[in-house]
């Protein structure tokens, strides 16, 4: 797999998501040095699509509610910005799914924490439990 990303260290644009059984979400700005997890059971996303990108976020968020997800990428990179809006700009108490019995993950979403180092940003969630 690492051979694999190689091919793509040249090329701007792409975003690599990571997700582990652990609950942990990593998302690759750049694809140069990634190192993956050693943990044998992950599931790995590769895309270019700004909206491709933002469906594999949400997907993430609603199936498994990950109490880390980490953004490696400069603080002005276009996908920590629209991760930390998108998070950040929910409603205390979203209308978002009125007629759905389903409600989406920001119903569930307690609290986040947000911690910046230079090379990546890492998003600590709580959640409230699932009512069902």
């Amino acid at each position: 797999m690492q051979k694999f990303l190689q091919n793509f260290e040249q090329s701007n644009g792409f975003k690599f998501v990571v997700s582990t059984n652990q609950k942990n979400v990593t998302i690759y700005d750049k694809l140069r040095g990634i190192k993956l997890p050693t943990c044998s059971a992950y599931k790995m996303e590769l895309t270019k699509s700004s909206s491709v990108f933002r469906e594999i976020i949400n997907s993430e968020l609603r199936t498994s509610h990950p109490s880390d997800m980490r953004v490696v990428s400069c603080s002005s990179s276009e996908s920590l910005q629209f991760i930390k809006e998108m998070i950040m700009t929910r409603e205390e108490n979203p209308n978002c799914c009125h007629y759905y019995s389903q409600k989406c993950w920001r119903h569930y979403l307690k609290d986040v924490k947000i911690v910046e180092t230079v090379d990546h940003t890492t998003f600590t969630f709580k959640w409230l439990p699932l009512s069902g």
